[in-house]
């Protein structure tokens, strides 16, 4: 900008333009109703969607972090597919980002591409690939929920041996009558606010 435009003399408003930048989602759904507060919230819910569908399912689009946290995509995917034609951006992510990230042994990640940044915050969190109950469980919910809201069995079908794989590993560390283990990563209840849900509750209604 030139050195004219100070504090004082700010540019007009035509010298600076904005543009949204996302993958392609076209919009699918839209509702409108006669509380104007409530259209604000829809349309904060949408555009902060559409902020967060680059490439991958993000949980913050305004700082340096923008990670494929798999808790919010598995709690908002539902959502997405009701507003926007998600289908082939979630596909991509789980059957790609999700799956190339699941471990051997079954356990899905707490973020989906496992980029370097995400193996040093994993190893910040946990001692393995642990996304922990309700994060991890993302593996089975969003390829379920595209088939259920789509009907297109093909992402399903390609992800179905790593959610079977996930379920094998789930049931097999749990204790007697499919109690919870001794030990395991939760980060706990993040939607109930100033309210500690029990961790071993969170772990028994994933499983279930």
């Amino acid at each position: 900008l030139p050195a004219s435009y100070t504090p004082a003399h700010p540019p007009p408003l035509d010298t600076v333009v904005g543009l949204a930048l996302g993958s392609d989602t076209p919009r699918a759904g839209h509702l409108e109703t006669s509380d104007p507060q409530t259209n604000a919230l829809l349309s904060n819910i949408y555009w902060t969607q559409r902020a967060n569908f680059l490439a991958l399912p993000t949980d913050c689009p305004q700082r340096d972090e923008r990670l494929g946290w798999t808790g919010d995509a598995q709690m908002y995917c539902g959502t997405a597919a009701l507003l926007a034609d998600v289908a082939p951006f979630l596909a991509k992510w789980a059957v790609q980002d999700l799956g190339d990230a699941q471990a051997d042994y079954g356990q899905f990640p707490m973020f989906a591409p496992l980029a370097q940044l995400g193996r040093i915050l994993h190893q910040a969190y946990s001692t393995s690939q642990d996304g922990g109950p309700g994060w991890a469980d993302a593996g089975v919910i969003v390829p379920w929920a595209l088939w259920a809201q789509y009907g297109d069995a093909r992402a399903l079908g390609r992800c179905y041996p790593g959610m079977a794989r996930f379920a094998r590993f789930c049931v097999g560390r749990c204790g007697p009558k499919l109690t919870p283990p001794d030990t395991f990563h939760c980060f706990g209840d993040w939607l109930n606010i100033d309210d500690d849900t029990p961790k071993p509750l969170i772990f028994s209604a994933y499983l279930a």
